[in-house]
């Protein structure tokens, strides 16, 4: 089977020490048909030319006008699209992912067609057997839920 070319959005204000963390964790994922998009929101600690230097392959796209959280990754969803993504991952950049996570996510992606939407297991960066978000539930009213949040992992979620 084809891996579907993936693309991670990451969205960078400002926070280039976790942003090159964040790069290092992906430049050691196993998924090999995956590019990443950084989304620079004018950042003034040098983290464009840092980023440009470390990874040279990574896209860095400057957001000329801050459209908040979900406006700015709209920007880079685009982007992805654009460059013929069928994944497309958004990812905070204060987040550290395994060297599996993108393949594991395809692959539970494609298990079943009724899936449209996956994410990782996520835990407390301090507190790494505690869970933080086990996925969520969306209720009628657009109300969310995290699953597991707080609780210890104990081998509950797959």
């Amino acid at each position: 089977m084809d891996l579907p070319f993936l693309i991670t959005i990451i969205l960078n204000t400002n926070r280039r020490e976790d942003t090159l963390a964040v790069l290092a964790s992906l430049e050691q994922n196993t998924y090999e048909n995956h590019r990443v998009i950084i989304l620079d929101n004018a950042s003034t600690d040098g983290s464009v030319q840092t980023i440009q230097s470390a990874f040279p392959k990574v896209q860095i796209v400057k957001l000329k006008k801050n459209l908040g959280y979900a406006g700015n990754n709209n920007v880079g969803i685009k982007a992805a699209l654009a460059q013929g993504a069928e994944w497309i991952f958004v990812l905070n950049e204060d987040t550290i992912v395994t060297e599996d996570c993108l393949a594991q996510l395809v692959r539970a992606g494609q298990s079943d067609p009724h899936i449209g939407i996956v994410g990782p297991m996520v835990y407390h960066h301090n507190e790494p057997n505690l869970i933080q978000s086990a996925g969520g539930k969306m209720g009628r009213y657009w109300q969310v839920w995290h699953l597991a949040q707080n609780e210890e992992d104990q081998g509950q979620f797959s």
